[in-house]
């Protein structure tokens, strides 16, 4: 989408966090629908759809397939439990990992939840050539570079 005017280094900043403003706010007005409707939010139904892929699946397993920290993992699997969408259990073979499985409740909303933004996007992703996937990739690692977060793990 072409810019109404010229990108200067001058202006870059306040734009570009117009830009990425209106991606964290898509993200949480999209949240709030999903949590009206359904009783979760957006990033919840996202790791339940994930959830309910396996019978039951370590946080750890979890975390790498949602490429989520584990204490993010973790604080939205304690809030899927209180809603009762899934159970945890400790693993037989070792008490330290926690596994967790979708119950009949969870389902339940999974099926009636649309797929959320992130779907979307990797939907359309995936409609964009390989050059220009290569050149949005440089320009957010390079965005990241220069907020001075490139040493942040994931």
């Amino acid at each position: 989408m072409p810019t109404e005017w010229k990108i200067t280094a001058e202006n870059a900043f306040s734009e570009i966090q117009k830009q990425i403003r209106k991606i964290e706010k898509f993200a949480s007005q999209y949240s709030r629908e999903l949590s009206k409707s359904y009783g979760i939010t957006g990033p919840q139904i996202g790791v339940l759809r994930m959830i309910s892929l396996d019978s039951s699946i370590s946080l750890t397993e979890l975390s790498r397939k949602m490429g989520l920290h584990i204490t993010t993992v973790d604080g939205i699997v304690k809030r899927l439990h209180r809603h009762k969408v899934i159970q945890k259990k400790k693993r037989a073979t070792d008490k330290r990992v926690v596994e967790v499985s979708i119950t009949a409740q969870g389902r339940e909303i999974i099926s009636k939840a649309p797929y959320g933004r992130m779907s979307r996007y990797r939907t359309n992703l995936q409609t964009i050539s390989d050059e220009e996937a290569q050149r949005l990739y440089d320009a957010v690692v390079r965005i990241i570079e220069l907020y001075g977060a490139s040493t942040i793990a994931m």
